[in-house]
């Protein structure tokens, strides 16, 4: 069984699985759902921005857009942040299985088990 399935771990692969940003996913793979994402973000947020634009005498209409429009362009900002940090995300992913191998005492896997868990609510939580 790959180190990943545990349950701890499950939740934080099959997001970064779903917006193509598992490590171990392969290029093709990774590409395809980000030109998915880009494209979905563009027919999102293009039409209100152009709105914005159109209508920028309406100055109740851009601040009702503008809430959304910035949340959608943080979120974004996000996005392209796990993909420019990408390396850095496998590095952490490998990081934490060579510290599972290393551990042989019950005890610190117990503790290591903990964190994971408390990992995992972290997730969910940030997941929402």
């Amino acid at each position: 069984m790959d180190f990943f399935h545990q349950p701890c771990y499950k939740l934080s692969r099959n997001f970064a699985r779903l917006i193509g940003r598992w490590p171990y996913q392969s290029s093709l793979q990774c590409f395809l759902i980000g030109v998915v994402i880009i494209a979905a973000y563009i027919l999102q947020v293009g039409p209100k921005i152009l709105a914005d634009i159109v209508h920028s005498d309406d100055q109740e209409l851009v601040l009702e857009t503008l809430a959304p429009t910035i949340t959608n362009i943080m979120a974004f900002a996000k996005y392209i942040n796990t993909w420019v940090n990408a390396k850095m995300l496998k590095k952490l992913f490998e990081t934490i299985r060579d510290d599972w191998e290393l551990v042989t005492n019950s005890e610190e896997k117990e503790i290591l088990k903990s964190y994971a868990e408390f990992g995992k609510l972290l997730a969910t939580g940030y997941a929402g």
